[in-house]
């Protein structure tokens, strides 16, 4: 997935993968603002789960997924789940600069996260789409 959306632009395997324990460098991007985060997998069930974290557990900044359920008629419906925490990153420490402001500024990230994620399933369906 990683390119299909605004904000994850590349993905390269540090280990073998795709299996629980294996290892990827995840790279994002936000306007000029470039950065790389670790990320290992923690469930993996091909070709209906993966997910991973952001940074190792029990300290991971994010928890990212995707399901894939067949459908009867051959479609696939896919699921992106995004959960925050427990770790430390950016969205708390914007919060702790301004505690008055937690509350638009969750919404802020939420929504941005919502948006993303939306235009990622998106850009993956006209691949898929493109390719039959």
């Amino acid at each position: 997935m990683a390119g299909l959306g605004p904000e994850h632009v590349a993905a390269s395997w540090d280990t073998t993968g795709p299996a629980v324990g294996a290892r990827f460098t995840g790279t994002n991007r936000m306007g000029t603002f470039e950065w790389q985060v670790p990320c290992v997998v923690t469930a993996c069930e091909p070709p209906h789960h993966l997910e991973w974290t952001v940074g190792d557990a029990p300290g991971q900044s994010f928890t990212w997924s995707y399901t894939l359920t067949c459908r009867a008629d051959g479609g696939t419906d896919v699921v992106q789940r995004f959960r925050h925490g427990p770790g430390f990153r950016y969205l708390r420490q914007s919060v702790d600069r301004a505690p008055n402001e937690a509350a638009s500024i969750v919404e802020g990230r939420c929504a941005m996260l919502r948006r993303s994620m939306t235009e990622t399933l998106a850009a993956a369906a006209r691949v898929l789409d493109a390719s039959d």
